[in-house]
């Protein structure tokens, strides 16, 4: 289970902007709010979508 919870926060932060390098270490708080939101929006564009159809 934890490396699902793992994955989530991965997936987030790349949309976020984090590119996962070697080198990069962990994202942080700013880079998975950036991801939150674009996620948000995502969701919500969807919902718009769903609704007008």
């Amino acid at each position: 289970m934890v490396r699902l919870r793992g994955d989530f926060f991965l997936a987030i932060a790349r949309l976020g902007g984090f590119l996962g390098r070697k080198s990069d270490g962990l994202p942080g708080w700013q880079t998975l709010w950036r991801g939150w939101l674009r996620l948000q929006d995502m969701c919500w564009a969807a919902d718009l979508i769903t609704q007008s159809v």
